[in-house]
């Protein structure tokens, strides 16, 4: 039989996301890369991309299939499988955060078991949350931190003790501020805040979009207080990803309780481990400010004017909260 038969029918799938309602140019793009992908195996044809970049298409491409209310056993053979396929074949090192790439497939498993797509999805970002947290180890740790603390320390035991404030100044706190000035953190990379602009374009393209206020704000807030943090301070960073992940844990309606009971030791350690004040707040205001230019944005390409209105009035409502 000819190996390559089976991508003819795939302009049987191509008018099945059609017939669904599925956006035309999302099902021409995804019949496209399903289409690419089954030459490829078949026949793989010289591809100049890199391997990963080929890896992360089909991913791209398993999730705009479900998100065009595709099949999930169809995106899951037209993507799922040659992603993974594509991603075993990669040559190099192996990538620790690799695995992470892989749970976008726990969506199309739970569906095809009949779950509520409200829980899927809700499993999927734990998940997600978690691999993320484990392959990524944060920021090293400060050596000057515990030397930094005891005076600290130092200097609370001396005032509680009834010493001369004086005397505990010269002691303590003055030998406490010279440590952390003798031991800054390393600089930030250059393009530190370029990438915290970009997620704060992501967020407003998210917005621009038509996408669901709240769900844009969930899926790009947390990252731009931590790209900030990072910024700023980068042991601080691991301190508010963990904070992130107890407000998660609170919000995803399990018991609090043990939320604080798993999370809060790991806490209370990044703090003492860090031992410096949280940096400022992000300028809230501004970003709100920002926000208003999305409505210029929209008319400018092109779309109904009514719409970018009704799109900036979302954007400043999911915004004026966070700012109050």
């Amino acid at each position: 039989p000819d190996p390559c038969a089976q991508c003819d029918d795939l302009e049987a799938n191509h008018a099945d996301c059609l017939a669904q309602g599925g956006a035309p140019d999302a099902c021409d793009a995804m019949f496209r890369a399903a289409l690419d992908a089954c030459r490829d195996r078949c026949d793989p044809p010289p591809d100049d991309r890199p391997c990963a970049q080929r890896c992360a298409d089909l991913v791209d491409g398993f999730a705009q299939c479900l998100a065009s209310g595709q099949r999930p056993d169809v995106c899951e053979a037209d993507f799922g499988e040659p992603a993974r396929q594509c991603q075993r074949a990669c040559e190099g090192e192996p990538d620790p955060c690799a695995r992470c790439d892989d749970l976008e497939f726990l969506v199309a498993e739970c569906l095809m078991a009949g779950e509520d797509p409200a829980l899927c999805q809700q499993r999927f970002e734990a998940e997600l949350e978690d691999c993320r947290r484990q392959c990524d180890p944060g920021p090293e740790p400060n050596p000057c931190a515990p030397e930094c603390e005891a005076l600290r320390q130092g200097f609370e035991r001396c005032v509680e003790s009834g010493q001369p404030p004086d005397q505990c100044d010269d002691a303590f706190r003055r030998p406490f501020e010279a440590c952390f000035e003798a031991c800054e953190e390393p600089p930030p990379p250059d393009d530190c805040q370029a990438e915290c602009r970009d997620i704060e374009q992501a967020w407003q393209d998210c917005h621009m979009a038509g996408g669901d206020p709240v769900a844009c704000d969930q899926r790009f807030m947390n990252e731009l207080e931590l790209c900030h943090v990072r910024c700023d301070d980068p042991c601080r960073a691991e301190c508010v990803a963990i904070e992130q992940d107890i407000r998660a844990c609170h919000e995803r309606g399990e018991d609090p309780a043990r939320c604080d009971q798993e999370l809060a030791p790991e806490l209370d350690a990044c703090n003492q481990q860090c031992a410096m004040p949280p940096p400022p707040a992000p300028d809230c205001d501004a970003r709100c400010a920002e926000a208003a230019d999305l409505r210029a944005r929209c008319e400018a390409e092109g779309l109904d004017p009514m719409e970018c209105a009704q799109r900036a009035a979302d954007v400043a409502g999911a915004c004026a909260p966070m700012c109050g």
